[in-house]
């Protein structure tokens, strides 16, 4: 009886929700105060509204919990920040350092696993919104893949390396 209700609920929520409009811009607000936070030749790409966005460092067992975020997307990083009147970043970090990316459906909420350097984010977005995560999940995976066959970079360190090396000059990481 409690799951049937859950499922009620969650499709009142995608139907009915305002806040499900429009999941894949961002608000002027947010949207002039990162222009400022951005270096000269980087751009957005796509943004996602989420309901949260867990972060987990790999080196202890400390997470944080962020609500009602947004996750944009540049073509050089990736930017959590908080949905506010002015713009508040909680964590960013560049596209490089991503080591893999999984999108998966849970309960009819539309999920995306990040597996970034040292640490690891899980997206969690609002109930029936498949297509805009499916929209963001691909935009953010091809990125990935572009950046990848532009630049090789060390999955653990993050710096620049050569494309015939099979270790990584700055930290000895196996590529």
């Amino acid at each position: 009886m409690a799951r049937m209700l859950t499922v009620i609920k969650n499709i009142y929520l995608s139907l009915f929700d305002p806040s499900g409009k429009d999941l894949l811009s961002l608000p002027e607000r947010i949207k002039n105060d990162l222009s400022l936070s951005l270096s000269g030749d980087e751009k957005i790409i796509v943004s996602m509204k989420s309901d949260r966005i867990i972060y987990r460092a790999g080196s202890s067992r400390d997470s944080n919990t962020f609500y009602k975020t947004f996750a944009v997307l540049t073509n050089k990083r990736i930017i959590i920040a908080k949905n506010s009147n002015s713009l508040k970043i909680f964590r960013d970090f560049q596209l490089n350092q991503v080591n893999s990316l999984l999108y998966e459906e849970v309960a009819s909420k539309p999920t995306i696993h990040v597996d970034a350097l040292n640490s690891k984010y899980i997206l969690s977005m609002p109930p029936g919104s498949f297509a805009e995560t499916k929209t963001f999940f691909d935009t953010f995976n091809s990125s990935l893949e572009q950046g990848k066959q532009l630049n090789n970079f060390c999955s653990k360190c993050g710096n620049k390396i050569h494309s015939d090396s099979v270790y990584c000059s700055h930290c000895g990481n196996k590529i």
